[in-house]
């Protein structure tokens, strides 16, 4: 429960610090709070995705009911984002979804942030838009070699629920919208413990939004803003992570669960070509700090307890750094930048070089100070594991004006 507790408290910092510390910049002729507009409460059903790793058990997956709420928070004027963007808001929420396999998977549920805009108005009372929820997932029933052996979907009590939504909304009077749309999930615990294999749903859903608030109309002075003076602006930074790892048994083709939470740290560098409001792209140096490189696994028989112990052998200092070449791209969304960056990343032993690929969201707490949050993996499925960062851009462009 503690690493839910640390990774809510990081979200919320990321999310509240950029509408307050970040509005009160010398752009601003008001500072800009937030606070509810709307509540809404929803029910849901889908599909659950059978991973591969509970093929062998012969378990078949339901289809699943969920219920929703969320409350919902505003900007207390507009700001150029709420033009360029879909008039950007945040929220908080709670999701209980039902597996109908308490004994497989437990009992879970969410509580998230929520962060949504407007995609397109069709009508005056039908618009379509998006929400997506990041948070905390808890109450699942992990694998567990002896009580729970067939669960190799999740491996921790406590995991994170990513989710987006695309829906239609409409505007039955000034205080009622009806909302109706499909849905995708993601639970996994980011690979902190093994197995990790994730549950993936998707479906369907509709929910009752209750306005209570009105939303600031986007200034006029803002319409006409449509292009970016084109610059350059280099982003320096560093993103942190820990999980375990399959490790590779001296000489067998086994592998076998490390349990031990290895560090890593990349320290990076980037140049991002900003020609719009819509996209930086660039490409930057990395250098990696990865404690489980190159790591020997051994795996030995405890005779007095009847039953084999795993571990590990670290390897040399020098045969943890390495470094990488990638290319970046980020599509701004108002006060959160989605981002996808694939690289190369050259080892001291060039066989075991490989191509990486990080995932993620960005949020600009002040001027250029930014925080991230994602997921980086490779193709072998061997370092798939969660990332916390901090950095600072320079020749940053703020839109609060």
């Amino acid at each position: 429960m503690k690493r839910n507790v640390v990774m809510l408290t990081i979200l919320i910092l990321m999310l509240s610090a950029t509408q307050t510390a970040e509005a009160q910049t010398s752009d601003s002729t008001q500072t800009l709070r937030w606070a509810p507009f709307a509540a809404s409460v929803g029910a849901g059903a889908g599909h659950v995705f059978r991973p591969r790793s509970v093929e062998k058990y012969n378990i078949s997956f339901p289809a699943y009911q969920s219920t929703s709420a969320s409350l919902l928070f505003s900007a207390n004027r507009s700001t150029l984002i709420d033009a360029l963007y879909g008039k950007p808001y945040f929220g908080v929420g709670a999701y209980k979804p039902y597996y109908h396999m308490q004994e497989l998977l437990g009992d879970p549920y969410s509580l998230y942030l929520i962060y949504g805009l407007s995609i397109l108005q069709l009508s005056h009372d039908l618009s379509f838009s998006t929400e997506a929820k990041l948070g905390a997932s808890v109450g699942w029933n992990p694998y567990n070699s002896t009580t729970n052996q067939a669960n190799r979907i999740i491996g921790a009590k406590n995991n994170y629920h990513a989710s987006i939504d695309f829906f239609f909304k409409y505007r039955i009077n000034r205080y009622l919208q009806a909302r109706f749309g499909a849905t995708y999930a993601h639970f996994s615990d980011g690979a902190y413990r093994l197995p990790n294999a994730g549950l993936n749903t998707v479906g369907g859903f509709t929910d009752l939004l209750v306005s209570f608030n009105e939303r600031p109309k986007v200034g006029k002075s803002y319409l006409s803003v449509t292009k970016a003076k084109p610059h350059i602006e280099y982003d320096l930074g560093i993103t942190c992570s820990s999980r375990q790892i399959l490790g590779q048994v001296e000489n067998t083709n086994s592998t076998v669960i490390l349990n031990h939470s290895f560090k890593a740290m990349d320290l990076y560098l980037y140049a991002m070509y900003v020609g719009s409001h819509y996209l930086r792209i660039g490409t930057g140096l990395h250098l990696v700090y990865d404690e489980s490189s190159n790591v020997t696994a051994t795996r030995t028989l405890n005779e007095s307890a009847g039953e084999f112990v795993n571990s590990y052998e670290p390897s040399a200092s020098r045969e943890r750094f390495a470094a990488g070449i990638f290319g970046k791209a980020e599509l701004p969304m108002g006060y959160i930048n989605a981002l996808a960056a694939i690289g190369y990343i050259f080892t001291p032993d060039s066989s075991n070089s490989f191509i990486r690929t990080n995932l993620g969201l960005k949020s600009y707490v002040y001027k250029g100070i930014n925080a991230t949050f994602g997921i980086q993996f490779t193709p072998q499925n061997e370092a798939n594991c969660v990332f916390f960062g901090l950095g600072y851009t320079f020749g940053y462009h703020s839109l609060f004006r």
